[in-house]
Protein backbone atom coordinates (compact mmCIF):
# COMPACT_ATOMS: atom_id res chain seq x y z
CA UNK A 1 0.00 0.00 0.00
CA UNK A 2 2.91 2.12 0.56
CA UNK A 3 5.68 1.28 -0.98
CA UNK A 4 8.47 4.42 -0.38
CA UNK A 5 10.06 3.46 2.74
CA UNK A 6 11.75 6.82 2.59
CA UNK A 7 8.56 8.88 2.04
CA UNK A 8 8.22 10.57 5.86
CA UNK A 9 4.38 9.97 5.19
CA UNK A 10 4.53 6.70 4.23
CA UNK A 11 6.90 5.41 7.30
CA UNK A 12 4.38 7.40 9.55
CA UNK A 13 1.23 5.10 8.36
CA UNK A 14 3.49 2.16 8.35
CA UNK A 15 3.88 3.11 12.69
CA UNK A 16 -0.18 1.90 12.17
CA UNK A 17 1.37 -1.36 12.15
CA UNK A 18 1.86 -1.26 16.21
CA UNK A 19 -1.57 -1.46 17.63
CA UNK A 20 -0.21 -1.48 21.05
CA UNK A 21 1.48 2.01 20.47
CA UNK A 22 -1.65 3.31 18.38
CA UNK A 23 -4.51 2.23 21.31
CA UNK A 24 -1.93 4.30 23.62
CA UNK A 25 -1.65 7.10 21.46
CA UNK A 26 -5.61 7.43 21.02
CA UNK A 27 -6.23 6.94 24.70
CA UNK A 28 -3.74 10.14 24.85
CA UNK A 29 -6.02 11.71 22.13
CA UNK A 30 -9.54 11.37 24.10
CA UNK A 31 -8.02 12.45 27.00
CA UNK A 32 -6.84 15.61 25.57
CA UNK A 33 -10.12 16.18 23.99
CA UNK A 34 -11.66 16.15 26.95
CA UNK A 35 -8.99 17.18 29.71
CA UNK A 36 -10.87 20.99 29.97
CA UNK A 37 -14.40 18.75 30.94
CA UNK A 38 -12.38 18.37 34.28
CA UNK A 39 -13.26 21.31 36.06
CA UNK A 40 -16.94 21.16 35.41
CA UNK A 41 -19.49 20.63 37.88
CA UNK A 42 -22.86 19.57 37.99
CA UNK A 43 -25.39 20.17 34.72
CA UNK A 44 -28.44 19.07 33.55
CA UNK A 45 -29.71 15.43 34.58
CA UNK A 46 -26.86 15.04 37.05
CA UNK A 47 -29.13 16.39 40.01
CA UNK A 48 -31.76 13.35 39.27
CA UNK A 49 -28.85 10.48 38.31
CA UNK A 50 -25.81 11.65 41.06
CA UNK A 51 -25.97 14.73 43.23
CA UNK A 52 -29.82 14.60 43.96
CA UNK A 53 -30.58 11.46 44.29
CA UNK A 54 -30.94 10.35 47.73
CA UNK A 55 -30.16 6.54 47.22
CA UNK A 56 -26.54 7.56 45.45
CA UNK A 57 -26.18 9.99 48.44
CA UNK A 58 -26.11 7.02 51.26
CA UNK A 59 -23.15 5.42 49.68
CA UNK A 60 -23.25 1.53 49.48
CA UNK A 61 -26.34 2.17 51.84
CA UNK A 62 -27.88 3.06 48.43
CA UNK A 63 -27.02 0.04 46.10
CA UNK A 64 -29.88 -1.99 46.95
CA UNK A 65 -32.06 0.39 46.46
CA UNK A 66 -30.85 2.16 42.96
CA UNK A 67 -30.82 -1.73 41.86
CA UNK A 68 -34.60 -1.99 42.70
CA UNK A 69 -36.17 1.05 41.97
CA UNK A 70 -36.50 3.41 38.70
CA UNK A 71 -33.76 5.47 37.87
CA UNK A 72 -35.45 8.56 39.06
CA UNK A 73 -36.52 7.48 41.97
CA UNK A 74 -34.12 8.63 44.45
CA UNK A 75 -35.10 12.18 43.46
CA UNK A 76 -38.08 12.18 43.17
CA UNK A 77 -39.34 9.98 45.96
CA UNK A 78 -41.69 7.36 43.95
CA UNK A 79 -41.59 5.90 40.82
CA UNK A 80 -42.53 8.08 37.83
CA UNK A 81 -42.90 7.44 34.01
CA UNK A 82 -42.29 10.55 33.00
CA UNK A 83 -41.36 9.33 29.80
CA UNK A 84 -42.33 6.09 27.98
CA UNK A 85 -41.28 2.56 29.36
CA UNK A 86 -39.74 4.22 32.75
CA UNK A 87 -35.54 4.10 32.84
CA UNK A 88 -33.96 1.09 34.72
CA UNK A 89 -29.93 1.71 34.37
CA UNK A 90 -28.45 1.14 37.65
CA UNK A 91 -25.08 0.04 36.61
CA UNK A 92 -23.30 3.62 36.71
CA UNK A 93 -25.58 4.95 39.63
CA UNK A 94 -24.50 1.84 42.07
CA UNK A 95 -20.76 2.82 40.24
CA UNK A 96 -21.61 6.99 41.73
CA UNK A 97 -22.80 5.24 45.11
CA UNK A 98 -19.44 3.13 45.64
CA UNK A 99 -17.25 5.97 44.52
CA UNK A 100 -19.62 8.53 47.32
CA UNK A 101 -18.34 6.39 49.78
CA UNK A 102 -15.42 6.29 49.05
CA UNK A 103 -14.43 9.71 48.27
CA UNK A 104 -17.19 12.01 49.19
CA UNK A 105 -17.07 13.78 52.49
CA UNK A 106 -19.97 12.95 54.80
CA UNK A 107 -22.45 15.60 54.76
CA UNK A 108 -22.78 17.83 57.81
CA UNK A 109 -25.07 20.39 58.67
CA UNK A 110 -24.09 24.04 59.84
CA UNK A 111 -23.65 22.54 63.63
CA UNK A 112 -20.79 20.14 61.97
CA UNK A 113 -23.00 16.77 62.83
CA UNK A 114 -23.41 14.33 59.98
CA UNK A 115 -26.52 14.40 58.02
CA UNK A 116 -28.90 11.48 57.86
CA UNK A 117 -32.29 11.24 56.11
CA UNK A 118 -35.13 9.55 57.56
CA UNK A 119 -33.75 6.11 57.02
CA UNK A 120 -31.53 6.70 59.47
CA UNK A 121 -28.74 6.34 56.49
CA UNK A 122 -25.84 8.78 56.53
CA UNK A 123 -25.32 11.24 53.89
CA UNK A 124 -22.61 11.58 51.91
CA UNK A 125 -22.05 15.53 49.95
CA UNK A 126 -21.61 15.56 46.31
CA UNK A 127 -21.99 19.38 46.16
CA UNK A 128 -20.83 21.56 43.51
CA UNK A 129 -18.22 23.06 46.03
CA UNK A 130 -16.47 19.44 46.42
CA UNK A 131 -13.93 17.65 44.32
CA UNK A 132 -16.42 14.86 44.23
CA UNK A 133 -18.01 16.53 40.28
CA UNK A 134 -14.63 17.19 39.55
CA UNK A 135 -13.51 12.91 39.94
CA UNK A 136 -16.58 11.92 38.53
CA UNK A 137 -15.80 13.90 35.32
CA UNK A 138 -12.14 12.93 35.09
CA UNK A 139 -13.79 9.00 35.57
CA UNK A 140 -15.84 9.86 32.13
CA UNK A 141 -12.53 11.63 30.07
CA UNK A 142 -10.54 7.87 31.09
CA UNK A 143 -13.11 5.26 30.77
CA UNK A 144 -14.39 7.58 27.36
CA UNK A 145 -10.19 7.35 26.18
CA UNK A 146 -10.45 3.55 26.97
CA UNK A 147 -13.61 3.25 25.14
CA UNK A 148 -11.47 4.92 21.78
CA UNK A 149 -8.90 2.90 22.67
CA UNK A 150 -11.43 -0.61 22.94
CA UNK A 151 -13.03 0.51 19.48
CA UNK A 152 -9.80 0.52 17.82
CA UNK A 153 -8.83 -2.63 18.78
CA UNK A 154 -12.28 -4.12 17.80
CA UNK A 155 -12.55 -2.62 14.74
CA UNK A 156 -8.99 -3.60 13.91
CA UNK A 157 -10.10 -7.49 15.06
CA UNK A 158 -13.37 -7.24 12.27
CA UNK A 159 -11.28 -6.08 9.55
CA UNK A 160 -7.87 -8.17 9.66
CA UNK A 161 -7.89 -11.51 7.77
CA UNK A 162 -8.70 -14.55 10.20
CA UNK A 163 -5.75 -16.31 11.51
CA UNK A 164 -5.18 -19.65 12.39
CA UNK A 165 -3.42 -19.27 15.61
CA UNK A 166 -4.96 -19.38 18.95
CA UNK A 167 -3.72 -15.84 19.67
CA UNK A 168 -5.32 -15.45 16.40
CA UNK A 169 -7.30 -12.03 16.92
CA UNK A 170 -4.29 -10.69 18.90
CA UNK A 171 -3.18 -7.37 17.27
CA UNK A 172 1.18 -8.00 17.67
CA UNK A 173 4.04 -4.75 17.47
CA UNK A 174 5.70 -6.80 14.18
CA UNK A 175 2.78 -7.07 12.08
CA UNK A 176 3.69 -5.31 8.67
CA UNK A 177 1.12 -7.06 6.75
CA UNK A 178 -1.72 -4.99 5.17
CA UNK A 179 -2.12 -1.31 6.40
CA UNK A 180 -5.57 -0.87 4.97
CA UNK A 181 -7.84 -2.58 8.06
CA UNK A 182 -4.71 -0.32 10.62
CA UNK A 183 -5.74 2.69 8.80
CA UNK A 184 -9.63 2.30 8.78
CA UNK A 185 -9.48 1.00 12.67
CA UNK A 186 -6.81 4.27 13.47
CA UNK A 187 -9.00 6.76 11.30
CA UNK A 188 -12.31 5.61 12.78
CA UNK A 189 -11.37 5.41 16.06
CA UNK A 190 -9.91 8.70 15.86
CA UNK A 191 -12.69 10.24 14.47
CA UNK A 192 -14.94 9.04 17.53
CA UNK A 193 -12.25 10.71 19.62
CA UNK A 194 -12.73 13.87 18.92
CA UNK A 195 -16.05 14.45 17.50
CA UNK A 196 -17.87 17.48 18.84
CA UNK A 197 -20.94 15.73 19.47
CA UNK A 198 -19.68 13.11 22.12
CA UNK A 199 -19.54 15.71 23.80
CA UNK A 200 -22.77 15.85 25.84
CA UNK A 201 -21.58 12.22 26.84
CA UNK A 202 -18.29 12.81 28.06
CA UNK A 203 -18.62 16.10 29.10
CA UNK A 204 -22.04 15.17 31.52
CA UNK A 205 -21.28 13.43 34.34
CA UNK A 206 -24.92 11.22 34.17
CA UNK A 207 -24.10 10.37 30.57
CA UNK A 208 -21.35 8.07 31.80
CA UNK A 209 -23.88 5.41 31.44
CA UNK A 210 -23.86 6.08 27.57
CA UNK A 211 -19.63 5.16 27.60
CA UNK A 212 -20.93 2.21 29.66
CA UNK A 213 -23.23 0.75 27.36
CA UNK A 214 -21.02 1.10 24.33
CA UNK A 215 -17.97 0.07 26.38
CA UNK A 216 -19.79 -3.03 26.57
CA UNK A 217 -21.15 -3.61 23.95
CA UNK A 218 -17.68 -3.79 22.09
CA UNK A 219 -16.30 -6.21 24.51
CA UNK A 220 -19.27 -8.46 23.88
CA UNK A 221 -18.52 -8.24 19.71
CA UNK A 222 -14.25 -8.58 21.20
CA UNK A 223 -15.33 -11.81 23.19
CA UNK A 224 -17.60 -13.33 20.58
CA UNK A 225 -15.35 -13.24 17.57
CA UNK A 226 -12.91 -14.76 20.07
CA UNK A 227 -15.64 -17.51 20.35
CA UNK A 228 -16.55 -17.96 17.06
CA UNK A 229 -12.70 -18.95 16.38
CA UNK A 230 -11.91 -22.27 17.07
CA UNK A 231 -10.12 -23.51 20.23
CA UNK A 232 -10.13 -24.61 23.42
CA UNK A 233 -11.09 -21.51 25.35
CA UNK A 234 -14.20 -20.97 23.28
CA UNK A 235 -16.56 -21.13 26.38
CA UNK A 236 -14.82 -18.66 28.46
CA UNK A 237 -15.02 -16.40 25.17
CA UNK A 238 -18.72 -17.24 24.64
CA UNK A 239 -18.79 -16.60 29.03
CA UNK A 240 -17.05 -13.45 28.75
CA UNK A 241 -19.44 -12.25 25.81
CA UNK A 242 -22.76 -12.65 27.48
CA UNK A 243 -21.37 -11.25 30.64
CA UNK A 244 -20.08 -7.89 29.57
CA UNK A 245 -23.18 -8.06 27.20
CA UNK A 246 -25.13 -8.02 30.33
CA UNK A 247 -23.22 -5.07 32.22
CA UNK A 248 -23.95 -3.06 29.06
CA UNK A 249 -27.73 -3.65 29.17
CA UNK A 250 -27.53 -2.67 32.89
CA UNK A 251 -25.24 0.68 32.14
CA UNK A 252 -28.20 1.48 29.64
CA UNK A 253 -30.71 -0.03 27.61
CA UNK A 254 -29.55 1.36 24.25
CA UNK A 255 -27.00 -1.71 24.32
CA UNK A 256 -29.62 -3.92 23.19
CA UNK A 257 -29.05 -3.69 19.07
CA UNK A 258 -25.52 -5.41 20.06
CA UNK A 259 -27.61 -9.09 20.25
CA UNK A 260 -28.28 -8.13 16.37
CA UNK A 261 -25.21 -6.49 15.38
CA UNK A 262 -22.55 -9.45 17.07
CA UNK A 263 -24.08 -11.92 14.45
CA UNK A 264 -24.31 -9.80 11.89
CA UNK A 265 -20.81 -9.11 12.43
CA UNK A 266 -19.73 -12.93 12.04
CA UNK A 267 -21.46 -13.27 9.23
CA UNK A 268 -20.09 -9.85 7.80
CA UNK A 269 -16.08 -11.02 8.13
CA UNK A 270 -15.98 -14.38 9.57
CA UNK A 271 -17.44 -17.24 7.48
CA UNK A 272 -19.50 -18.83 10.42
CA UNK A 273 -21.09 -21.82 9.68
CA UNK A 274 -25.44 -21.53 10.83
CA UNK A 275 -24.72 -23.55 13.67
CA UNK A 276 -21.91 -21.68 15.10
CA UNK A 277 -23.58 -18.96 14.42
CA UNK A 278 -26.26 -19.62 16.52
CA UNK A 279 -23.90 -21.04 18.92
CA UNK A 280 -22.02 -17.45 19.98
CA UNK A 281 -25.82 -15.93 18.98
CA UNK A 282 -27.49 -18.11 21.81
CA UNK A 283 -25.90 -16.51 24.98
CA UNK A 284 -26.65 -13.08 23.85
CA UNK A 285 -30.16 -13.28 23.31
CA UNK A 286 -30.50 -15.50 26.96
CA UNK A 287 -28.85 -12.57 28.39
CA UNK A 288 -31.46 -10.34 27.04
CA UNK A 289 -34.07 -12.20 28.13
CA UNK A 290 -33.06 -12.08 31.20
CA UNK A 291 -32.57 -8.02 31.46
CA UNK A 292 -36.09 -7.54 29.76
CA UNK A 293 -37.71 -9.77 32.76
CA UNK A 294 -35.59 -7.99 35.34
CA UNK A 295 -36.41 -4.58 33.73
CA UNK A 296 -39.92 -5.52 33.80
CA UNK A 297 -39.93 -6.09 37.56
CA UNK A 298 -38.54 -3.39 38.29
CA UNK A 299 -40.68 -0.70 35.86
CA UNK A 300 -43.07 -2.67 34.55
CA UNK A 301 -44.15 -3.40 31.08
CA UNK A 302 -43.10 -0.86 28.74
CA UNK A 303 -46.28 0.84 26.34
CA UNK A 304 -44.87 0.75 23.26
CA UNK A 305 -47.11 3.84 21.89
CA UNK A 306 -47.81 5.60 25.22
CA UNK A 307 -46.22 9.35 25.86
CA UNK A 308 -47.26 11.56 28.21
CA UNK A 309 -49.31 14.14 28.05
CA UNK A 310 -46.55 17.01 29.38
CA UNK A 311 -45.20 18.32 26.16
CA UNK A 312 -41.54 18.44 27.38
CA UNK A 313 -41.74 14.52 27.33
CA UNK A 314 -43.83 13.68 24.63
CA UNK A 315 -42.74 17.00 21.64
CA UNK A 316 -45.70 15.01 19.76
CA UNK A 317 -48.67 16.88 21.57
CA UNK A 318 -50.01 20.49 20.01
CA UNK A 319 -52.09 22.61 21.42
CA UNK A 320 -55.63 22.80 20.96
CA UNK A 321 -56.67 24.92 18.63
CA UNK A 322 -59.71 25.93 21.00
CA UNK A 323 -58.03 27.01 23.70
CA UNK A 324 -58.26 30.15 25.18
CA UNK A 325 -56.39 32.50 26.62
CA UNK A 326 -55.69 35.42 29.37
CA UNK A 327 -53.01 37.96 29.91
CA UNK A 328 -50.50 36.62 32.56
CA UNK A 329 -50.97 40.03 34.41
CA UNK A 330 -53.31 42.86 33.96
CA UNK A 331 -52.21 44.39 30.71
CA UNK A 332 -49.07 41.81 29.91
CA UNK A 333 -48.76 40.30 26.32
CA UNK A 334 -47.57 37.65 27.61
CA UNK A 335 -50.96 34.76 27.68
CA UNK A 336 -51.34 32.10 29.81
CA UNK A 337 -53.75 29.23 29.01
CA UNK A 338 -57.73 30.41 30.37
CA UNK A 339 -58.85 26.85 31.48
CA UNK A 340 -55.98 24.46 30.96
CA UNK A 341 -57.46 20.47 31.15
CA UNK A 342 -56.00 17.23 30.29
CA UNK A 343 -57.10 18.10 26.46
CA UNK A 344 -55.65 21.03 26.37
CA UNK A 345 -52.49 19.35 24.30
CA UNK A 346 -53.62 16.48 22.20
CA UNK A 347 -51.49 13.78 19.84
CA UNK A 348 -50.86 15.47 16.51
CA UNK A 349 -51.79 13.85 13.43
CA UNK A 350 -49.50 10.48 12.72
CA UNK A 351 -48.46 12.22 9.49
CA UNK A 352 -46.81 14.90 10.91
CA UNK A 353 -45.50 13.07 13.46
CA UNK A 354 -44.23 10.64 11.16
CA UNK A 355 -42.76 13.84 9.12
CA UNK A 356 -41.01 15.73 11.50
CA UNK A 357 -39.12 12.58 12.67
CA UNK A 358 -38.05 11.98 9.00
CA UNK A 359 -36.73 15.58 9.15
CA UNK A 360 -34.96 14.81 12.58
CA UNK A 361 -33.27 12.07 10.71
CA UNK A 362 -32.01 14.28 8.34
CA UNK A 363 -30.71 16.52 11.04
CA UNK A 364 -28.57 13.58 12.50
CA UNK A 365 -26.67 12.93 9.58
CA UNK A 366 -26.09 16.72 9.03
CA UNK A 367 -24.73 16.44 12.63
CA UNK A 368 -22.10 13.96 12.00
CA UNK A 369 -20.62 15.61 8.85
CA UNK A 370 -21.50 19.56 10.49
CA UNK A 371 -21.48 19.36 14.14
CA UNK A 372 -22.50 23.05 14.68
CA UNK A 373 -23.74 24.44 16.47
CA UNK A 374 -24.48 22.58 19.42
CA UNK A 375 -26.85 22.15 22.17
CA UNK A 376 -28.60 20.28 24.75
CA UNK A 377 -32.44 21.42 24.10
CA UNK A 378 -33.98 20.17 20.83
CA UNK A 379 -36.71 19.93 22.73
CA UNK A 380 -40.52 21.58 21.30
CA UNK A 381 -40.42 23.61 19.49
CA UNK A 382 -36.61 24.04 19.06
CA UNK A 383 -37.82 21.39 16.22
CA UNK A 384 -40.42 22.47 14.48
CA UNK A 385 -43.79 20.43 13.41
CA UNK A 386 -42.99 19.36 9.77
CA UNK A 387 -45.47 18.55 7.29
CA UNK A 388 -44.31 16.41 3.86
CA UNK A 389 -44.38 19.63 1.92
CA UNK A 390 -41.39 20.99 3.84
CA UNK A 391 -38.49 20.28 1.40
CA UNK A 392 -36.06 19.44 4.56
CA UNK A 393 -38.57 16.02 4.93
CA UNK A 394 -37.60 14.53 2.33
CA UNK A 395 -33.93 15.86 1.81
CA UNK A 396 -34.14 13.14 4.92
CA UNK A 397 -35.84 10.78 3.46
CA UNK A 398 -33.51 10.44 0.40
CA UNK A 399 -30.59 10.69 2.67
CA UNK A 400 -31.57 7.92 4.12
CA UNK A 401 -33.18 5.85 1.60
CA UNK A 402 -30.22 6.33 -0.25
CA UNK A 403 -28.17 4.86 2.98
CA UNK A 404 -30.36 1.91 3.09
CA UNK A 405 -30.33 0.98 -0.52
CA UNK A 406 -26.78 0.87 -0.43
CA UNK A 407 -26.74 -1.24 2.55
CA UNK A 408 -28.69 -3.53 1.11
CA UNK A 409 -26.58 -3.42 -2.14
CA UNK A 410 -23.80 -3.95 -0.12
CA UNK A 411 -24.85 -6.68 1.97
CA UNK A 412 -24.85 -9.60 -0.59
CA UNK A 413 -21.03 -8.68 -1.54
CA UNK A 414 -20.61 -8.37 2.40
CA UNK A 415 -18.88 -5.14 2.16
CA UNK A 416 -17.71 -3.36 4.90
CA UNK A 417 -19.40 0.08 3.97
CA UNK A 418 -22.67 -2.04 4.35
CA UNK A 419 -22.06 -3.21 7.56
CA UNK A 420 -20.89 0.44 8.77
CA UNK A 421 -24.44 1.64 7.74
CA UNK A 422 -26.32 -1.00 9.43
CA UNK A 423 -24.63 -0.39 12.34
CA UNK A 424 -25.81 2.75 12.26
CA UNK A 425 -29.38 2.21 11.66
CA UNK A 426 -29.21 -0.75 14.41
CA UNK A 427 -28.15 1.40 16.77
CA UNK A 428 -30.07 4.44 16.16
CA UNK A 429 -33.66 2.86 16.01
CA UNK A 430 -34.65 2.51 19.87
CA UNK A 431 -33.69 6.26 19.88
CA UNK A 432 -35.29 7.15 16.51
CA UNK A 433 -39.07 7.97 17.84
CA UNK A 434 -40.27 5.49 15.78
CA UNK A 435 -41.19 2.91 17.35
CA UNK A 436 -42.12 5.37 20.81
CA UNK A 437 -41.10 8.28 22.27
CA UNK A 438 -38.11 9.03 23.87
CA UNK A 439 -39.24 11.85 25.83
CA UNK A 440 -37.60 15.03 22.66
CA UNK A 441 -37.42 15.16 18.62
CA UNK A 442 -33.93 14.37 19.33
CA UNK A 443 -30.78 14.94 21.52
CA UNK A 444 -26.65 14.45 20.33
CA UNK A 445 -26.03 11.83 23.08
CA UNK A 446 -28.41 9.78 21.03
CA UNK A 447 -25.41 9.52 18.01
CA UNK A 448 -22.87 8.31 20.17
CA UNK A 449 -23.28 4.45 19.37
CA UNK A 450 -24.69 5.26 15.71
CA UNK A 451 -21.58 7.26 15.14
CA UNK A 452 -19.45 4.22 15.04
CA UNK A 453 -20.77 3.88 11.95
CA UNK A 454 -20.42 6.70 10.83
CA UNK A 455 -16.71 6.72 11.61
CA UNK A 456 -16.05 3.11 10.14
CA UNK A 457 -17.54 4.12 7.38
CA UNK A 458 -14.93 7.04 6.74
CA UNK A 459 -12.21 5.21 7.63
CA UNK A 460 -13.09 2.89 5.02
CA UNK A 461 -13.51 5.56 2.32
CA UNK A 462 -9.96 7.38 3.70
CA UNK A 463 -8.26 3.75 3.00
CA UNK A 464 -10.16 3.33 -0.09
CA UNK A 465 -8.82 6.68 -1.75
CA UNK A 466 -5.17 5.88 -0.24
CA UNK A 467 -5.12 2.76 -2.17
CA UNK A 468 -6.40 3.60 -5.44
CA UNK A 469 -4.51 7.18 -5.72
CA UNK A 470 -1.19 6.87 -3.89
CA UNK A 471 -0.21 10.12 -4.97
CA UNK A 472 -3.00 11.94 -3.37
CA UNK A 473 -1.35 10.74 0.40
CA UNK A 474 -0.64 14.22 1.17
CA UNK A 475 -3.43 15.97 0.58
CA UNK A 476 -5.63 13.03 2.19
CA UNK A 477 -2.90 12.91 5.04
CA UNK A 478 -3.07 16.96 5.43
CA UNK A 479 -6.63 17.46 5.08
CA UNK A 480 -7.42 14.43 7.70
CA UNK A 481 -5.10 16.46 10.01
CA UNK A 482 -6.87 19.94 9.19
CA UNK A 483 -10.62 18.22 10.34
CA UNK A 484 -9.29 16.61 13.17
CA UNK A 485 -7.66 19.66 14.54
CA UNK A 486 -11.24 21.72 13.41
CA UNK A 487 -12.87 19.08 15.64
CA UNK A 488 -10.53 18.94 18.11
CA UNK A 489 -10.69 22.64 18.69
CA UNK A 490 -14.89 22.85 18.62
CA UNK A 491 -14.58 19.52 21.16
CA UNK A 492 -12.34 22.18 23.64
CA UNK A 493 -15.21 25.16 22.60
CA UNK A 494 -17.98 23.10 24.06
CA UNK A 495 -16.79 21.68 26.88
CA UNK A 496 -16.55 24.59 29.60
CA UNK A 497 -20.21 25.57 28.30
CA UNK A 498 -20.86 22.11 30.41
CA UNK A 499 -19.67 23.79 33.53
CA UNK A 500 -22.76 24.17 35.31
CA UNK A 501 -26.28 24.56 34.26
CA UNK A 502 -26.14 28.37 34.09
CA UNK A 503 -23.03 28.31 31.81
CA UNK A 504 -25.21 25.73 29.47
CA UNK A 505 -28.50 27.09 29.54
CA UNK A 506 -27.13 30.93 28.61
CA UNK A 507 -25.00 29.70 25.92
CA UNK A 508 -27.83 27.04 24.46
CA UNK A 509 -30.93 29.41 24.86
CA UNK A 510 -28.87 31.38 21.84
CA UNK A 511 -29.04 28.35 19.83
CA UNK A 512 -32.06 26.46 21.11
CA UNK A 513 -34.34 30.01 19.80
CA UNK A 514 -38.28 28.24 19.56
CA UNK A 515 -37.02 25.88 22.53
CA UNK A 516 -40.00 26.43 25.72
CA UNK A 517 -37.42 24.17 27.92
CA UNK A 518 -34.47 26.11 27.32
CA UNK A 519 -36.00 29.63 28.21
CA UNK A 520 -37.89 27.90 31.65
CA UNK A 521 -34.78 26.06 32.52
CA UNK A 522 -32.15 29.44 32.33
CA UNK A 523 -35.15 31.54 34.10
CA UNK A 524 -34.96 28.83 37.15
CA UNK A 525 -30.90 29.44 37.35
CA UNK A 526 -31.30 33.06 37.42
CA UNK A 527 -33.75 33.33 39.76
CA UNK A 528 -31.17 30.84 42.12
CA UNK A 529 -28.75 33.73 41.74
CA UNK A 530 -31.09 36.21 43.24
CA UNK A 531 -32.20 34.59 46.00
Amino acid sequence: MFQNPSDPLALALRWLGRPRLVQALLFALAALAYANSVPNKWAVDDSLVVYGNRFVQRGLGGVDSLLTCDAFYGFYGRNIRSVTGGRWRPLSPVLFAAEAELLAPLKKNARQEVEKDRAGFRLRDLSADTWFPNLLHLQNVLLFGLLCAVLYRVLLQLLRPERRSPSADAATDDDNGDLRPHVVAATAAALFAVHPLHTEVVANVKSCDEILALLGGLLALHCALRAAASGPDRRRWLAGAAGTFGLALLAKETAAPFAVLVPLALWFFRAVPGRQLVAVTAPLLLVLGLYAGLRTAVVGTPQVRAGGQELMNNPFLVLDAQAAYLPLVPGSAVLKLAHPTADTFRPMPYAHELATNVYTYGRYLKLLVWPWPLTTDYYPRHIAVQTWGSPGVWWGLLLNAGLLGLAVAGTRRRHPLAFAIWWYFATFGLVSNLLFPVGTNMAERFLFGPSVGFCLAVGLGVAALLARWPAARWAVGGGLGLAGAALLLLTWQRNPQWHDNYTLFTHDAQVSVGSGKVKTDLAGEIIKRTQ
